[in-house]
């Protein structure tokens, strides 16, 4: 519905990137947007817009800081 008010709504655009058989597509339509869950993805409102997580803990005064994901190892977390 929302992309339909933005009037991003392209015909024949599927709501989810996956196939039923679970594989995901490789065919980009629409200059790199698969699926309906990409195209707003891509919208700047949606990147800037935090988790309810993110808000929660926030609202308990502390800092939330998401780290890239990447092996154990390389963690500085784990020195501690």
């Amino acid at each position: 519905m929302v992309i339909q008010e933005r009037r991003l709504w392209r015909p024949r655009l599927p709501v989810h990137c996956q196939r039923p058989d679970g594989k995901k597509n490789k065919v980009f339509l629409n200059g790199g947007i698969c699926c309906a869950r990409v195209l707003i993805a891509k919208e700047s409102d949606f990147k800037a817009q935090s988790s309810q997580f993110q808000d929660e803990v926030e609202l308990t005064g502390n800092l939330v800081h998401f780290l890239s994901k990447y092996h154990g190892e390389c963690n500085f977390i784990e020195c501690y």
